[in-house]
C-alpha cells in the first residue's frame, strides 16, 4: 500500500517540490513530505519530495504551484546568466593579463635564459 493511501481524508499530498514554496507564499499550513530516506555518513537521512496540505487549500497551492515553477525557471534563467558573465569577465580578465605579461616581459626573457647559456 502506498503512503498516500494512508493520509486522512480531509489531507492532500502535492508531489511537487514546488508544493512546498508555493504554500510558504500563501501562508498555507503544510508539512514537508517524507518519501524516502537516503544514506549520508552511514545514517540514514529523510529524503523530502512534495508537500502534505489540507484539502481546502489543495486546489489554491496546485494553481500557485504553476506560477511557482514559472517563477523558479526564470530565477534560475538569471543566475545561470550571471554566472555566464562571470565567466566571460573572467576570461577576458586573464587573457588581458596574459597580453600585459607578455608585452611586459617579453625582451626580459631572452636576457635572463641567455646569460646563463653564453657562459659555458
Amino acid at each position: 500500500a502506498i503512503a498516500v493511501d494512508r493520509l486522512p481524508s480531509n489531507l492532500v499530498y502535492l508531489p511537487d517540490n514546488a508544493a512546498r514554496s508555493a504554500a510558504a507564499r500563501l501562508s498555507v499550513a503544510f508539512a514537508p513530505a517524507v518519501v524516502g530516506f537516503v544514506r549520508e555518513g552511514g545514517l540514514p537521512k529523510p529524503k523530502l519530495g512534495g508537500a502534505v496540505v489540507w484539502a481546502r487549500d489543495a486546489e489554491e497551492v496546485a494553481r500557485a504551484m504553476v506560477e511557482e515553477k514559472e517563477r523558479l525557471a526564470i530565477e534560475e534563467e538569471k543566475k545561470r546568466q550571471e554566472r555566464f558573465k562571470s565567466a566571460w569577465r573572467m576570461l577576458v580578465k586573464n587573457v588581458l593579463v596574459d597580453m600585459y605579461v607578455e608585452d611586459r616581459y617579453r625582451g626580459d626573457l631572452s636576457g635572463v635564459g641567455g646569460a646563463a647559456r653564453e657562459a659555458p
